[in-house]
């Protein structure tokens, strides 16, 4: 499965974009590798970073300023300006309280960049979601897939199921 995956992913993801989220040890989690296992069209790819200080890296390099500005210039309680973030790869699209979404060059969906949390791994990520069948992901730089042990089951039953922080619950809808 790692391979179709992976070979998926690169079809769909640029040569530099794919070393700019394994350079910043970025983690593709959700709907977008859901949409590929089930062939179905991706909305975006909802990207999430290991921590705060890779984010600001992120940023600090899709414009270009990495080595003009110490990372210690954007403490935890400075709020991120998001505006003027395009650059010669990256096209800034719009920000919201959770998220950055950029559209890189030579690439047709759209990149959200996660920034209401940071985890440490996909496995963590999986913790905010609501549904099973949206908890795969790819960790870039581990070249690592993560699926949860009952996300394939549900995707392949067309089963809906909710997921409290505990224990799975047994709210299901049937699919057709």
């Amino acid at each position: 499965m790692k391979d179709i995956i992976v070979k998926e992913l690169k079809k769909l993801i640029p040569v530099n974009t794919w070393e700019f989220l394994k350079a910043h040890k970025a983690m593709l989690v959700g709907g977008a590798i859901t949409s590929i296992l089930t062939k179905k069209e991706i909305n975006d790819f909802d990207i999430y970073f290991k921590d705060r200080d890779s984010f600001i890296l992120a940023l600090m390099d899709i414009r270009n300023i990495k080595d003009d500005l110490p990372i210690e210039e954007f403490p935890e309680e400075l709020e991120i300006n998001f505006q003027h973030l395009s650059s010669y790869d990256f096209h800034y699209v719009c920000h919201t309280e959770k998220s950055v979404t950029f559209k890189p060059k030579y690439a047709d969906q759209l990149f959200q960049f996660i920034h209401q949390n940071f985890y440490k791994d996909v496995n963590e990520v999986f913790n905010d979601f609501d549904f099973t069948i949206n908890m795969v992901g790819y960790d870039f730089e581990l070249d690592e897939v993560v699926v949860h042990p009952e996300a394939m089951l549900h995707l392949s039953q067309h089963i809906l199921v909710t997921v409290s922080y505990t224990h799975l619950r047994a709210h299901e809808t049937r699919g057709n």
